[in-house]
């Protein structure tokens, strides 16, 4: 029997979620570059594995540090 994933929660993770096709049409706009310039993460990639998605989707990460307490990075999903 499949066991089912739950995300994993960890203080080191940061959040992340799927942004919208208006959200990667916004990031492209801004910053001027073509999707396939994004830097890239493997669907198989544990933090983002329970949340089912394809090659081409974006993920937002929500990073934050002593410095910086809000940043924001995007991922390309790449199988």
């Amino acid at each position: 029997m499949a066991e089912e994933q739950t995300p994993i929660k960890h203080q080191l993770i940061p959040k992340q979620e799927v942004c919208t096709e208006e959200e990667i049409s916004e990031i492209l706009t801004k910053y001027n570059i073509k999707l396939e310039q994004l830097p890239s993460i493997s669907v198989k990639d544990p933090s983002i594995a329970t949340l089912d998605l394809e090659h081409g989707a974006v993920i937002k990460i929500h990073r934050s540090s002593k410095t910086e307490p809000n940043s924001l990075f995007y991922r390309m999903v790449v199988e």
